[in-house]
């Protein structure tokens, strides 16, 4: 802990389940209701499976306060904190990320791995709340970072807007957020090569792939992690409606919200990323994949959520508009259709000199069709500068 002016701190709220509850042990810490009534103290010893029931009846839930590491000296200027494009700001987090990961698999009883992640969660959320298109379209035009980290971050970012559209506040949307991070843990060690391999998975690729999210549940559980809405979407985020997926054939009905949400993210950011083998697909294929399987393998009100949040033409995407000029949709509109884009390029492709923004609401500058940015990546030399620049990180670890 850095030393010098007061130490800023959140509460963070975590529901309990019955794990959480082992007979013939003391509590390790005091358990309220929804109320913030203390149900418990700590120290009451669980003697009775029916003194547990009676708890999961009320909702019980702890608090715990985390400290907020404070923005380092060397990011102060004149007596602000610097902000910076949505680009660095998203590869300084990405960077955050690969540490934390290389802590978790290099000192498997670090709790520094779970501070690590709580940082990251309020960071997005408060950089979500400033500029939600931004984040958005970033991590749709981000092609240049390793698919290990940039996926789950993408994730995250879409389980965070998504959940704030549905309402959700702060605290209800924290463990699905640190449950995106964390998703893949389980495969982390291989990403890179399989996001590069061409040639067909081996015997024990196809072995880590199906076990990678029991994996990756049980190294959140050796931290300490309790939070089901955590775990759940980790081990589960393969499990498909209709029971077709892995690791142990759910169905719909056993899947949480978290998980069903997690489900979605993970489809639509992976079908958006290329691969060695094959192209991206289009965003709005994409969402069109995901909406076309709303009510089989995916649940159909988040597939509709989804959607709408996104819009039919995602911030991020490359468009060529009615009369020629190409552009970026920098950010959504009240109609899904017709976003506002930067314009970057004239009818030749040329790129202009400084962008402009325009309402294709307007039929003289409505959307024609979408643009593939991988076969025309140097249109988006400039894209670091479509959207404001983002208000500093509040921490630094």
């Amino acid at each position: 802990m850095k030393s010098g002016g007061a130490v800023k701190t959140r509460e963070m709220e975590i529901i309990l389940s019955s794990k959480d509850f082992p007979t013939g042990e003391e509590l390790p810490w005091p358990v309220f209701d929804e109320q913030r009534t203390l149900l418990l103290p700590e120290g009451f010893m669980l003697d009775s499976g029916k003194i547990v029931d009676r708890l999961l009846a009320n909702k019980p839930r702890r608090y715990i306060t985390v400290e907020l590491e404070p923005v380092a000296p060397e990011l102060i200027k004149h007596g602000r904190s610097q902000e910076h494009n949505s680009f660095a700001t998203i590869r300084s987090i990405l960077q955050r990320m690969q540490i934390a990961y290389e802590v978790l698999h290099n000192n498997a009883s670090n709790q520094s791995f779970i501070r690590r992640i709580m940082y990251l969660v309020f960071d997005l959320q408060g950089l979500c709340e400033a500029q939600p298109d931004a984040m958005l379209g970033t991590m749709q035009l981000m092609h240049d970072a390793p698919h290990g980290l940039v996926h789950p971050l993408h994730a995250a970012i879409l389980c965070e807007v998504a959940s704030t559209r549905m309402g959700k506040g702060p605290l209800e949307r924290l463990p699905i957020v640190a449950a995106a991070l964390t998703h893949d843990l389980g495969m982390y060690e291989i990403q890179e090569t399989l996001y590069h391999q061409q040639t067909p998975l081996t015997q024990e690729q196809e072995h880590i792939i199906k076990s990678h999210p029991r994996r990756g549940y049980e190294l959140l559980k050796r931290q300490g992690i309790t939070e089901s809405r955590w775990l759940d979407p980790v081990l589960s985020h393969h499990e498909r409606m209709d029971g077709s997926g892995y690791p142990d054939g759910l169905t719909g009905n056993q899947l949480s919200y978290e998980t069903k949400m997690m489900a979605i993210a993970d489809c639509y950011s992976a079908m958006i990323r290329p691969r060695a083998y094959r192209s991206r697909i289009l965003p709005r294929e994409a969402l069109k994949e995901l909406f076309q399987s709303r009510g089989s393998t995916i649940d159909a009100e988040l597939a509709g959520l989804f959607v709408n949040v996104l819009g039919v033409f995602s911030p991020g995407s490359l468009v060529e508009l009615n009369n020629g000029l190409i552009g970026i949709v920098r950010n959504r509109t009240d109609n899904l259709a017709a976003p506002d884009v930067a314009v970057i390029a004239n009818n030749n492709g040329d790129l202009l000199n400084n962008s402009r923004v325009l309402s294709t609401d307007n039929p003289e500058f409505s959307i024609k069709g979408m643009i593939c940015p991988q076969a025309n990546a140097h249109l988006l030399k400039d894209a670091d500068k479509i959207w404001p620049k983002l208000p500093p990180l509040d921490h630094h670890t």
